[in-house]
């Protein structure tokens, strides 16, 4: 199981990490979406259960566009949002 990247000491290894980690939040976005899907089938939707699938998708763009470069040394020089930021989106 990977942990966040930033205790790993080359770039690939960071890359590798930080790919299953993102990867894994979008199989609980898949299992969101027909759990969703199966809800809705029934008529059985909460009123925020869409605006919470679309909020999810957000985040899984920003992940996915995300460059790991910056995150050996802590850097905005690839991306515009820190790693910090970026810690904050992956436990949503």
């Amino acid at each position: 199981m990977c942990t966040f990247p930033e205790t790993y000491e080359t770039q690939e290894e960071v890359q590798i990490c930080y790919d299953k980690i993102v990867w894994s939040k979008q199989c609980d976005f898949a299992q969101s979406v027909l759990a969703y899907s199966k809800k809705l089938e029934f008529g059985m939707v909460g009123c925020d259960d869409l605006e919470h699938l679309k909020n999810e998708r957000r985040v899984l763009k920003i992940l996915n566009c995300y460059n790991t470069q910056d995150i050996l040394n802590n850097t905005t020089v690839y991306n515009t949002l820190s790693y910090d930021t970026i810690k904050d989106l992956l436990n949503c």
